[in-house]
């Protein structure tokens, strides 16, 4: 990747993770290979202040996994039992939106519940509905960072947004 400056003549390209940053955006550095996070994905530390919040369900190992290595990342997340506490409709609505998804495509369709409400041929307002509801309904775990909000499936998926 051609390394870009800005008019700081900062750079704004992070060799360490191969992708564009924005000037003045903190730094990754990767770790040892010995220090992988739980994905098999060398864990990367974050070098500066970053904000991430996990809607997490202790019971998913996807979730587990994904909350793993945000820690080994260097962050200590804010952790939303989202089954607890669940999102109202606009936080619900922004994390889809914000993830680029669609109701359709942020529910989990092995629930059994899924099934027992007709959901497959239900239209998106139908299915958002039925995630306010039944919370048990919302695929996870949803990762929101200063960088962007992720479904984190597969579980690597988190390294985009931090």
């Amino acid at each position: 990747m051609p390394e870009r400056t800005c008019s700081k003549g900062a750079s704004s390209v992070d060799r360490s993770i191969g992708r564009l940053a924005p000037c003045g955006a903190s730094r990754w550095v990767t770790t040892p290979p010995a220090a992988s996070s739980r994905s098999g994905v060398p864990a990367r530390r974050h070098t500066g202040a970053v904000t991430v919040t996990v809607y997490h369900n202790p019971r998913c190992s996807t979730s587990r996994t994904v909350l793993a290595t945000v820690r080994e990342s260097g962050v200590e997340p804010t952790v939303v039992k989202y089954l607890e506490t669940p999102p109202d409709e606009a936080t619900l609505r922004r994390l889809i939106d914000d993830a680029g998804l669609t109701p359709r495509t942020a529910v989990r369709t092995r629930e059994k519940l899924y099934a027992e409400l007709g959901l497959a041929d239900a239209d998106d307002e139908t299915v958002l509905r039925a995630m306010l509801e039944h919370p048990i309904l919302i695929e996870r775990p949803f990762v929101v960072s200063d960088t962007g909000t992720v479904l984190a499936r597969p579980a690597a998926t988190v390294s985009t947004v931090l």
